[in-house]
């Protein structure tokens, strides 16, 4: 299987983030999630995460077989809707977090996925500067500078999958994960 075939090309633009809830270190040195039908991941802040980094985002299959993921649109842009980002404060008050990236939708809307093949890992990067506290009306990228934790979920609903049909055919073949994944969690600052 061709690994490039099973996303769409416009894919390598994609930026996303992912944050670990319950870490458990692997051999990578990267820290890891629960694993969940087969699906794993793994959060960190790029080093210049204060400024307009990225958050960085690892999917694992460690599955026995190859998976079609759903990650979100392609408007023009692919936008990982479906990856969000979560945060708590240091007295434990939970933030909301918003993804700006689309302002509007406007033209022709394609699924956003990627294929994963059996123990395969793939990293993405989502730039931390198209997301945005809500609750204390900031960046989040000025809200991380203060103590609190952060992570990623990944929730795939069956019917959410995409229709096989509007596929290619190579990833027409492969079987939709859904379910619900969380990264690490990140203590900040670092």
């Amino acid at each position: 299987m061709n690994r490039e075939s099973t996303m769409p090309r416009s894919f390598g633009a994609a930026v996303a983030v992912l944050i670990t809830a319950l870490p458990a270190v692997a051999a990578d040195g990267l820290q890891w999630g629960p694993t969940v039908n087969g699906l794993r991941m793994s959060v960190a802040l790029s080093n210049d995460a204060t400024k307009d980094g990225e958050i960085r985002v690892t999917l694992q299959n460690l599955g026995d077989k190859d998976i079609l993921i759903p990650l979100g649109v392609i408007v023009g842009n692919p936008h990982l809707i479906l990856l969000k980002v979560f945060l708590k404060t240091s007295d434990g008050e939970s933030q909301r977090v918003i993804y700006t990236g689309i302002g509007g939708i406007g033209g022709a809307v394609e699924p956003l996925t990627m294929g994963l093949r059996a123990g395969e890992a793939y990293t993405m990067s989502m730039r931390l500067g198209l997301y945005y506290v809500l609750d204390r009306s900031e960046k989040l990228a000025t809200f991380i500078k203060h103590r609190c934790q952060l992570w990623v979920e990944l929730e795939v609903k069956e019917n959410q999958c995409p229709n096989p049909t509007t596929l290619d055919s190579l990833r027409r073949t492969l079987p939709c994960w859904y379910g619900k994944v969380v990264s690490n969690v990140l203590q900040l600052p670092k």
